[in-house]
């Protein structure tokens, strides 16, 4: 099919999808966001807007992009890992694999790529492909090609989360190894080319093609490990792979680029940052930690940039674009549609200190409130007396920004700096068709609180372990804390300060060193946010029982 047919075909699916009203977004710079968000953004009606948020969930857990340039051969790579047959060399590649990495199954590489399981039963968060129950783990999916089943990875694994046992699709992933699961693929191809994989793993020849296909685009991407478990390299991972294409209209892959790279300061700099939770994005209207995203619709720039660090090309994934707009405006509607978790799922609402949150309501008011927003509580509404104590901790209404600003507090500067290398994503064809704009800020935008309570580690670069530390003057913040599963919420969580529990010195060093993080380095500092916020002229301008009260707000929202 030639491109202008697919061009109209995409075309007559946006009109054919007009019933949804996808068209009538707008995504442009300045957009009015309006108190209470856009969590309906295509204006849907109830029913229409719960069959396209399934829609757009199951698009999150299961990759849908046919074309993407890194499909690997599910099936070969399955029984790669959990066979223990095959060729000698194959037996010894997998003893080599054990002795590395003690990668015993596949199921093992899911958990060491931090993924984590399916809940038992289909929920409305968490909906089945088909009714049934995926038998690997959220964020990887099982593409249906022409080729035959094949392996990548989906917005699930950086953009999910078990929490106290609940999986949450939209909440940061604190394990995920997005990147270096690229990193150690590229390695892998490096050792074996298409006949020797065939070779080794006894492909048959539609899972040869799509190792092949894979082998090519792997050549056209450029990766860089975190500096810290918990942060992602994506900025890096665009930027480097842009480096090894050709500087035109569809950064069109060039092999001469692709083994000849352009210098890009990213390769040595830090920019990294955690992936974002969801359920803000409907209080905003630009996008990213740093708000460079001043015009597009961000989950469409997602997939362009998520598949620029897949080696794709770009002509070929514009098309695919173009006939799939209702993929992109299912998933976009199901992420501005996400809620965050309430802090009463998890913990009781009858030993919780209402007085000291409605205490930390003024101080919040008082020292935050013009940065991150309003928030109405339902025990300041008339009736409230009448209301049970679980109903007086909800939130009415969020109040953001009309529009959304961007604050130099004195946090980290690595993640905004880092945005220089990808303003030259303006000159691609497709920004351009989309209104897509990067404009370089200098800092970052107050989020929306709701839901804070579930986001910690805190600042864009997790540097904050605890909302007490937030609050704390920088020079008193942890210097170190300790990455663990939010699987028991007595264990795994300090409520009183919320966040991760400080770990003894003693007990630091029985602790396995992969889950340590050690702050201050670069890209890493948590300075800032003190100074004209908690703290005038060095003196701290709360104490404890501030702390105490304003954390108890935070939880509410």
């Amino acid at each position: 099919m030639n491109r202008s047919l697919l061009r109209a075909v995409g075309f007559l699916s946006v009109f054919v999808f007009g019933q949804y009203g996808y068209a009538s977004v707008d995504w442009s710079e300045g957009a009015f966001v309006p108190p209470g968000g856009r969590t309906n953004i295509y204006n849907l009606n109830e029913d229409d807007l719960a069959e396209s948020t399934r829609k757009g969930r199951l698009h999150a857990l299961h990759y849908p992009v046919e074309v993407s340039g890194i499909l690997l051969p599910f099936h070969t790579v399955e029984g790669f890992f959990d066979s223990n047959g095959g060729a000698p060399f194959k037996r010894f590649l997998k003893a080599v694999f054990k002795s590395w990495q003690g990668y015993e199954s596949f199921d093992e590489v899911q958990e060491w790529m931090g993924l984590n399981s399916y809940p038992e039963v289909e929920t409305g968060d968490v909906p089945f492909l088909n009714g049934h129950r995926p038998q690997y783990r959220m964020g990887l999916t099982k593409l249906q090609t022409h080729h035959g089943p094949a392996l990548t990875v989906s917005c699930a694994q950086c953009h999910s989360a078990n929490l106290f046992g609940k999986r949450v699709i939209g909440l940061t992933n604190r394990f995920t190894r997005a990147n270096e699961f690229f990193i150690k693929g590229k390695r892998a191809m490096a050792l074996g080319d298409p006949d020797r994989f065939a070779w080794i793993t006894g492909a048959s020849e539609d899972d040869l093609a799509l190792y092949k296909h894979s082998y090519h685009s792997m050549k056209f991407v450029g990766l860089k490990k975190p500096i810290a478990r918990g942060l992602d390299t994506s900025l890096a991972q665009v930027s480097l792979s842009l480096a090894r294409r050709t500087k035109d209209a569809y950064a069109s892959r060039d092999l001469y680029w692709a083994e000849n790279p352009r210098h890009e300061r990213l390769a040595t700099e830090p920019a990294d940052s955690k992936p974002a939770t969801w359920w803000t994005l409907k209080y905003k209207n630009r996008w990213l930690s740093d708000g460079s995203l001043v015009s597009g619709n961000p989950i469409f720039t997602n997939f362009l940039w998520n598949e620029i660090g897949r080696g794709t090309d770009l002509e070929t994934l514009e098309d695919w674009l173009e006939v799939n707009m209702d993929v992109v405006e299912e998933l976009t509607g199901a992420v501005f549609a996400t809620k965050a978790p309430s802090y009463f799922e998890f913990f009781s609402v009858e030993d919780f200190d209402l007085d000291a949150a409605k205490r930390g309501e003024a101080h919040f008011n008082k020292t935050c409130s013009r940065c991150h927003g309003k928030y109405v509580k339902a025990w300041s509404q008339t009736g409230a007396e009448d209301l049970i104590k679980q109903d007086l901790m909800k939130t009415v209404l969020v109040i953001p920004a009309s529009q959304t600003r961007v604050y130099n507090v004195g946090t980290d500067p690595k993640r905004h700096e880092g945005m220089s290398s990808l303003i030259q994503l303006n000159d691609l064809e497709i920004s351009k068709k989309y209104g897509i704009k990067i404009k370089q800020q200098v800092g970052y935008v107050a989020p929306p609180l709701n839901g804070i309570w579930a986001r910690w580690p805190y600042f864009h670069n997790n540097s904050a372990p605890t909302l007490c530390d937030v609050l704390l003057p920088s020079n008193l913040r942890a210097k170190r804390y300790y990455l663990r599963a939010s699987v028991d919420k007595n264990s795994d969580f300090d409520s009183t300060c919320n966040g991760y529990p400080s770990v003894s010195r003693r007990n630091w060093r029985r602790l396995p060193h992969e889950n340590k993080v050690y702050l201050g380095g670069l890209g890493l500092s948590n300075t800032g946010h003190d100074e004209g916020i908690f703290v005038k002229d060095g003196q701290n301008l709360l104490n404890d029982q501030t702390r105490y009260e304003l954390i108890r707000y935070l939880q509410t929202l």
